[in-house]
């Protein structure tokens, strides 16, 4: 078994990091399975399925 410790993923690989701790949250049947390869990770705040145009308002 191999172990790798999360400073060390979370530098090299953050998008499996996450998507190991998300997956791991979701049910360990059929239904979790289809969840996990709807979900999509993105190490940074910019991705290409961006369908909304957020705005920041200042109060």
């Amino acid at each position: 078994m191999k172990e790798i410790q999360a400073k060390d993923m979370l530098a090299n690989n953050p998008e499996k990091m996450m998507t190991l701790a998300v997956t791991g949250m979701l049910p360990h049947n059929s239904l979790g399975r289809q969840m996990a390869k709807k979900l999509r990770v993105y190490a940074g705040a910019e991705h290409e399925n961006m369908a909304q145009k957020p705005e920041v308002w200042n109060f």
